[in-house]
């Protein structure tokens, strides 16, 4: 009886452990749907699956920032994000615009992010995004592309979506 209590205690404090652990992001994972919204007044809805054992897809929904006048439409912001360390990721995302200006019709934008788990319910990234201007669908932006717009450092900031219904 003795072995079963203390193995019940030993049991009830790994899993409270590891329950504190995983509060403070050490071991979560960014699977999930995530709202957030940047230092420039964007707001998004970020959808993250895993596709490897240290790497996720990443969807960025961009559709309630369609405002810019230059803007005929837009792709979301996909992307990629890779474990680098216990709660960091390396973020690479992209969307394609097609514009109203028929000098530059397309424009893919680019960023470069890390992305940094502040607990299993937030995170903040942080980057820059470029943007380069193409003639056609058949051209590769990434070496025929005109730099076009170049963004300045930028903050985001990330809440996990709730599981539950609010009373």
């Amino acid at each position: 009886m003795r072995r079963a209590i203390c193995a019940a205690i030993l049991a009830a404090l790994t899993f409270g452990a590891s329950s504190a652990l995983a509060g403070q992001g050490g071991n979560c994972s960014p699977e999930g749907t995530w709202y957030g919204y940047n230092d420039e007044g964007f707001v998004w809805i970020v959808t993250i699956s895993r596709s490897g054992p240290n790497s996720f897809t990443t969807v960025m929904d961009w559709g309630a920032n369609l405002n810019e006048p230059w803007m005929a439409g837009s792709t979301d912001w996909r992307g990629e994000l890779v474990k680098t360390g216990p709660r960091s990721y390396d973020w690479t995302t992209m969307a394609l615009y097609s514009t109203n200006e028929p000098t530059i019709p397309f424009v893919l934008g680019y960023g470069p992010f890390t992305a940094e788990f502040t607990g299993c319910d937030s995170f903040t990234g942080a980057g820059s995004s470029s943007f380069y201007g193409f003639l056609s669908y058949d051209q590769d932006p990434f070496e025929v592309g005109i730099l076009v717009g170049e963004g300045e450092p930028i903050n985001g900031y990330f809440r996990r979506m709730p599981m539950t219904y609010p009373e």
